[in-house]
């Protein structure tokens, strides 16, 4: 985050594009009073379950710049959550 900028100060949106093959995700941080401050795009495949689960939790991998995160989405709403959780990490590596 910019300097003097706290987590508070700021709104982070995601948006998806997505084709059959996977697509992209671009997150955009903007200040409050709207100004956008940083706008990433990265690469993501098609939406991933845990093994033997359908509908949600859904996760999307997305990596940009090197760096992979896994985006949870819990259930269809306009919130989305960073997970970090290991057994996610691992079922999701295991259901490839």
């Amino acid at each position: 985050m910019p300097a003097g900028v706290t987590r508070a100060d700021i709104t982070v949106t995601l948006d998806y594009y997505m084709g059959p093959s996977g697509g992209t995700a671009t997150f955009t941080m903007k200040a409050s009073d709207g100004e956008v401050l940083r706008r990433l795009n990265g690469r993501l495949p098609p939406a991933q379950h845990l093994p033997g689960a359908v509908g949600y939790p859904m996760y999307e991998v997305v990596t940009i710049d090197g760096l992979t995160e896994i985006i949870e989405h819990r259930k269809m709403e306009p919130v989305f959550y960073v997970t970090d959780d290991p057994a996610v990490i691992s079922a999701l590596r295991r259901g490839k």
